[in-house]
């Protein structure tokens, strides 16, 4: 690739760590250059990541490392299990837990779901619960995927009734009974926010590119960066793409303005400089995704993954339905993945095979985060037909995801 101009983020850092190792003085600089170094959501880190940084750790250094086992999501790209506490044992960290659960503190049956699927995460889906002090947990059941779909709707109709909720709509993934939603969204005529791409789509990489390259010709020089002149940097964007049409690139419009209002209010007091570092960041690191919050929209549609770190008042998990959530690989690896289950709910092995811990734990985080992006309540929906990616109709249940003990499945109201 670097023939052709292109360098990517895992070589800018395995590039580095070879100076170090062919350099030992620059690598002694950088040693002692940072006497203090703060990592968030390091539950995240890959192997050559931490390489790195352990190329840069001195017995004299501070360490902060900010994180949640839990929410590591991204174990397929090479997320390193057990990443945290291997940190705290090699270095000699001390382990400072929250305390507190600030964003459901006044809510105690989403504290319940919330501590409970942790409580299986500790103990490896072996856990201590009773069913007095088991979650509810709202759920749509549909005889097919069209029903489920207008149940779906049906709900956020009435959630919208107030006209101040924000309601977030996130699947695992892009697919046929995604599509069977917007649909249903539209002919029942509810505007929303399409947010189903991911970071390897192609318009979505090139529009970051593209904002990144005309950014830098603009603010590059002065680096004076108030709403206005933002304002008209993403007119000058949409301009450059007047002849391009299609959900996504309009999507991505609505961001760039989101963008705008959140670097306008929340970064207000930033200086010039520090503006324009936050924006290039968020262009380089393809980010746009994360003012999905700022998007003038009640009802917002999104993936898993591009809803973390984000929040709604109200969320809902469509496809909560085995060999979907959890994925194929995983089900398809499962003893009971033709087994009958119980309430239309599929169970996890008893006894879990040890080599199928991780996996399902993996699902787990995904899960986790998808109902902690729920700041009043998380509902979830399957049906009994679901559609594959060729648009086939296939027999389907709940997931286990769903069934694990401390979690009981009620109709949602």
């Amino acid at each position: 690739m670097l023939p052709l101009g292109f360098i990517t983020h895992n070589a800018v850092i395995l590039f580095v760590l070879e100076i170090f190792a062919h350099y030992a003085e620059v690598k002694k600089f950088y040693k002692n250059y940072y006497p203090l170094i703060v990592v968030d959501e390091f539950q995240d880190t890959n192997c050559i990541a931490w390489a790195l940084l352990k190329s840069i750790i001195s017995d004299q250094t501070q360490l902060l490392f900010l994180g949640d086992p839990l929410q590591r999501i991204y174990g397929f790209i090479g997320a390193l299990p057990n990443i945290m506490s291997s940190a705290a044992n090699e270095y000699g960290m001390d382990k400072i837990a929250l305390s507190k659960n600030y964003r459901f503190c006044n809510n105690p049956e989403m504290l319940k779901l919330d501590n409970n699927i942790r409580i299986n995460a500790s103990s490896r889906f072996s856990p201590a619960i009773s069913e007095e002090d088991a979650a509810r947990l709202p759920a749509f059941w549909g005889r097919t995927q069209q029903d489920e779909a207008e149940q779906i709707v049906t709900k956020v109709q009435t959630l919208m009734g107030n006209g101040t909720s924000k309601i977030s709509i996130l699947f695992r993934g892009r697919g046929k009974n995604v599509e069977v939603v917007e649909t249903e969204l539209s002919r029942k005529q509810i505007p929303y926010f399409y947010g189903m791409f991911t970071d390897e789509d192609a318009d979505y990489v090139e529009f970051h590119n593209k904002c990144q390259d005309m950014f830098i010709k603009r603010f590059g020089k002065q680096k004076t960066i108030n709403k206005k002149a933002l304002i008209s940097f993403s007119d000058s964007v949409k301009k450059a793409y007047e002849t391009a049409n299609g959900k996504m690139i309009d999507s991505l419009f609505r961001l760039l303005d989101a963008l705008v209002e959140k670097v306008s209010i929340d970064y207000a007091d930033l200086l010039p400089e520090d503006k324009y570092t936050l924006l290039l960041d968020i262009f380089e690191n393809r980010q746009l995704k994360q003012a999905m919050e700022y998007v003038e929209s009640q009802v917002i549609l999104s993936t898993v993954h591009g809803a973390k770190g984000l929040e709604w008042d109200y969320v809902i998990l469509g496809d909560i339905e085995r060999w979907l959530f959890p994925g194929y690989y995983t089900c398809n690896n499962c003893m009971n993945k033709f087994a009958n289950g119980a309430n239309c709910c599929c169970t996890l092995p008893n006894p879990l095979p040890t080599s199928f811990v991780d996996k399902i734990l993996d699902e787990l985080s995904v899960f986790y985060v998808g109902v902690t992006r729920a700041k009043k309540q998380v509902y979830v929906s399957a049906s009994a037909k679901r559609l594959d990616y060729n648009g086939n109709e296939k027999g389907s249940i709940f997931s286990c995801m769903v069934g694990i003990a401390g979690v009981k499945l009620v109709k949602a109201d």
